[in-house]
């Protein structure tokens, strides 16, 4: 499977690219929460003085995205956590639809994902916190972007940054058809969609405050 990943990268999400391409520069912070085996955070972090923090939860996939970092010598750009990110921080279950690393499609809390309810193939406990309970103890650089692919858990990550919203600049997030409670929130906290990018990976940018 990330094997697949790497192969279809060209063709594969071009409006993912296009964004980190046009808003990501020198110098700023990417949180890529979903991060997989790690091409969207990989090539970020090729951006001159562009660095990324990475969530994967998977622990297979995890594995994976760190050999992927340290293979492409960007150890000093990139933070992989092999953390969740919800909207409230404790240790909570976590359902996958598939043992392969690399898929997707998982699901946090309950087994329902952007697809609807599904049979897991296996359980786990997995850490979760809210963004904004990690700046202290981890002193975590606090993004000036965002790029969030959980497949149904979108509103849960959002609504765990609290404050950290505030700072953050462009979001780019995967969703599975219209998700207008995504919209509504993100309205409220100044962003506005991009519609140069209507596809399931919408744009937001901050007009407000």
């Amino acid at each position: 499977m990330a094997a697949r990943h790497a192969a279809d990268f060209v063709h594969h999400e071009p409006e993912t690219r296009r964004w980190i391409d046009e808003y990501i520069h020198d110098g700023e912070h990417l949180w890529d929460v979903g991060a997989n085996v790690g091409l969207y955070t990989l090539y970020a972090a090729l951006g001159d003085g562009v660095s990324v923090t990475s969530f994967e939860p998977v622990a297979a996939t995890f594995a994976q995205l760190t050999e992927n970092i340290a293979l492409t010598e960007l150890t000093e750009r990139v933070v992989p956590l092999c953390i969740a990110l919800s909207s409230r921080s404790g240790v909570a279950p976590f359902y996958l639809a598939s043992t392969e690393p690399g898929t997707a499609m998982h699901s946090l809390g309950k087994p329902e994902n952007a697809m609807g309810r599904f049979e897991p193939a296996r359980k786990m406990q997995v850490p979760a916190f809210r963004g904004d309970d990690l700046l202290g103890p981890l002193r975590l650089a606090p993004p000036q972007h965002l790029k969030i692919d959980v497949d149904g858990h979108e509103l849960s990550v959002l609504e765990g940054l609290g404050g950290l919203l505030g700072q953050i600049r462009t979001i780019c997030i995967e969703v599975e058809g219209a998700d207008g409670a995504i919209e509504q929130f993100l309205a409220r906290h100044g962003f506005e969609s991009n519609p140069s990018c209507s596809g399931r990976n919408r744009l937001f940018i901050r007009t407000k405050g």
